[in-house]
């Protein structure tokens, strides 16, 4: 009898502990679940593309680009668009897909988009008067939120994409203009 009443007693305890452990593991997910809900926007349209020509010092380039249009705004494949920044200031483009970043470095710009969280981060960057502009507009400094420029940044099919205006704003600090009906990138 005291055999059965302390394997009870010890039956009660482990149930216990279990129960605590489910409530702790239940608390944890319902805090942290929130702080990491944010998921990628992906575009389910069409997509154009276009071969591009660019010419640096003094060779004439050609790439494909793609681009898709969503509401007024055009989006361009920064996929694509590591064939151009490579020729233009002898850029570099990094992807580090575990922490969801593009990272842009040239002369001028080091810019790094988070294209889970939305945003822009300025390191160290030699702006153009062009470019300052634009930014101030948003009052930004050191980081330009995609929600303040009422764009996105897309996924489409393993490729993300970015408004053309700030490609061509930050990115490519307002030197040049991509004119897509052209086929071509203008310095302006």
């Amino acid at each position: 009898m005291a055999k059965r009443r302390k394997r009870r007693r010890l039956r009660k305890r482990v149930y216990v502990l279990i129960l605590g452990l489910l409530c702790i593991i239940v608390a944890a997910v319902i805090f942290f679940l929130p702080k990491n809900n944010k998921d990628y926007h992906y575009f389910t349209g069409d997509v154009t593309s276009v071969d591009m020509n660019l010419k640096a010092d003094g060779v004439n380039y050609t790439y494909q680009q793609q681009y898709f249009n969503e509401d007024t705004t055009t989006y361009i494949s920064l996929n694509d668009l590591y064939n151009l920044y490579i020729h233009v200031d002898q850029g570099q483009m990094t992807l580090n897909q575990n922490e969801n970043t593009l990272n842009f470095t040239n002369d001028e710009v080091n810019v790094t988009l988070n294209y889970k969280d939305e945003s822009l981060v300025f390191n160290d960057c030699s702006f153009s008067v062009q470019t300052l502009n634009y930014l101030n507009q948003y009052q930004a400094t050191e980081k330009l939120s995609l929600e303040q420029t009422n764009t996105h940044s897309y996924i489409y099919d393993g490729e993300v994409y970015l408004s053309k205006e700030i490609v061509e704003s930050v990115l490519l600090n307002s030197e040049y203009t991509l004119n897509l009906d052209s086929q071509s990138l203008v310095a302006n």
